[in-house]
């Protein structure tokens, strides 16, 4: 996991995509590099991605609840059909 996106020679800011990879904030760029940064973003997407496992990662706990409620249904589907 990284903890800081601190280049040493610092040519231009970055920040955390998915908590692992270090991104460089598109503002800080040369203009050389910001068409070949936007068609790399455009095509893949990695704000959305970034924005989806965002979502499932705070909203772990909903998730588990409804597994187990399903397991719970599920159980006493089985206990009625006996």
């Amino acid at each position: 996991m990284v903890d800081s996106c601190t280049p040493m020679p610092e040519p231009y800011d970055s920040k955390l995509f998915l908590d692992r990879w270090c991104l460089p904030v598109y503002n800080t760029l040369p203009p050389s590099i910001q068409a070949n940064y936007n068609s790399v973003i455009g095509t893949f997407g990695l704000d959305d991605i970034e924005m989806y496992a965002r979502d499932i990662r705070l909203s772990w706990k909903v998730f588990l609840i409804s597994i187990v409620t399903c397991f719970i249904l599920i159980f006493f589907w089985n206990l009625m059909l006996r």
